[in-house]
């Protein structure tokens, strides 16, 4: 089974308090094992949480975390590791010499997708053109 990643906008999509519809029904569509998460977008929601103040919300999206990321994600989760540090080195240099330097988190989560040659589900395709795998935006209407 082929894996696709998610990226941090499609799965702040889902649990955003008015979800997007077109990202609600494709991620409905999909086998929950075949999607996976980069520790760099968990270190994200991470924090994006911790950023907020002590309260209703911040409350509700640690559980959620707890109780929603971590069971369904934490065998999936992809690590940026040796083979990842090697593309993404490539990658900075090769978008350096054609004058388009990414943004800095997205070539991470572009490098450990790369290594894994799976897909990315994202809104942001922009951030991660020219790096030979597909992407695939949820947010658009099918």
């Amino acid at each position: 089974m082929r894996g696709i990643v998610l990226d941090t906008n499609v799965v702040s999509a889902l649990f955003h308090v008015q979800e997007d519809v077109n990202v609600k029904r494709w991620f409905l569509d999909q086998k929950l094992e075949s999607l996976y998460l980069t520790s760099i977008n968990l270190a994200e929601i991470l924090l994006g949480i911790r950023k907020l103040v002590q309260g209703r919300r911040r409350g509700i999206l640690e559980q959620w975390v707890e109780d929603t990321i971590y069971p369904n994600f934490m065998e999936r989760i992809l690590s940026f590791d040796q083979s990842a540090a090697d593309v993404w080195a490539n990658m900075i240099i090769a978008d350096r010499a054609i004058g388009k330097p990414r943004p800095l988190v997205d070539s991470y989560i572009g490098a450990i997708v790369k290594v894994s040659g799976f897909a990315i589900a994202t809104r942001n395709q922009r951030d991660f053109e020219g790096l030979d795998f597909e992407i695939i935006n949820p947010f658009e209407q099918r």
